[in-house]
């Protein structure tokens, strides 16, 4: 079966694809759920985890947006540069409205979570030391976001999974994976080709991106509108040909001796010159 558009194939361009999941809320749930239960009223480090392009930092932000006044939330986009004392020093910023610091049992009465996205990205080591400093930490609870292979390479080199709760992060289904098409289908431009959305192209969808959200959403790169191409220039050298060309033609004509006589504000004719023919004499009667 042929559509309008190439179907998915693995490429590193497509694995870090980041959409607008917002259709899928609904469908996050009961992981915001158990992910909101687990940071108020337990101790224990939590991984959230699931493949790349499942949708996990875009299911954190939701549930950061549902809990203003419940929690606070340090957010830190991990990169291999990154030591503890930044880590210390972002709680600092993060609690500083509150006047308290993280000498200070991290605050009082509101939970922070400190939440590392793309953990896989830190030092051996480092997750093992953010987790003894926040053991603790009553009221400080720390939150790894990873994909599968980032969590196996964690937990040989900082025992994660030793002390840590996992929620995972499961495909769509092929109904959810059909309604997340149907909402990109809509978003389409005007001018955009748009495919037949129907079971048998559904299930082909399914088939080839397993129903993983940032997969299905590669499929529809031109959501955003095609940038329309400048014409602007163009019409005004056109416009310059155009009065060029008749005020040539004008210039030629009035240049004939019995063409057309048109002149222009910006055409100037030159005076003529008195006649120096002498009068014909009267005749002699």
């Amino acid at each position: 079966m042929t559509f309008g558009f190439p179907l998915f194939k693995p490429s590193p361009a497509v694995s870090s694809v980041r959409g607008d999941f917002s259709t899928l809320m609904q469908v996050w749930v009961p992981q915001q759920e158990l992910l909101q239960h687990l940071a108020t009223n337990l101790q224990q480090p939590i991984v959230v985890c699931g493949p790349t392009g499942i949708g996990k930092s875009s299911l954190l932000a939701s549930w950061q947006a549902q809990q203003p006044r419940v929690c606070r939330f340090c957010l830190l986009n991990c990169t291999v540069e990154l030591k503890l004392e930044a880590v210390l020093d972002a709680i600092d910023q993060t609690l500083k409205p509150t006047g308290h610091s993280v000498a200070d049992e991290v605050g009082t009465g509101k939970k922070l979570v400190l939440i590392l996205d793309d953990a896989g990205e830190l030092n051996s080591g480092l997750a093992h030391e953010i987790i003894e400093f926040a053991a603790n930490k009553p009221l400080l609870s720390v939150v790894f976001v990873l994909s599968h292979d980032e969590l196996y390479v964690k937990n040989l080199t900082d025992n994660v999974m030793d002390c840590c709760y996992l929620i995972e992060i499961p495909p769509l289904t092929e109904q959810q994976c059909g309604e997340l098409v149907g909402s990109l289908v809509t978003k389409r431009r005007r001018g955009w080709s748009t495919p037949v959305v129907d079971d048998r192209y559904i299930a082909d969808v399914y088939r080839q991106t397993h129903g993983i959200p940032g997969r299905v959403v590669a499929l529809f790169p031109t959501i955003n509108p095609p940038k329309q191409f400048d014409h602007s220039w163009w019409q005004l050298g056109a416009a310059i040909i155009l009065l060029v060309a008749i005020t040539l033609a004008l210039q030629w004509f009035s240049q004939q001796p019995n063409g057309l006589q048109i002149v222009l504000p910006f055409m100037k004719t030159a005076q003529q010159p008195p006649s120096s023919v002498p009068a014909p004499a009267p005749q002699q009667p």
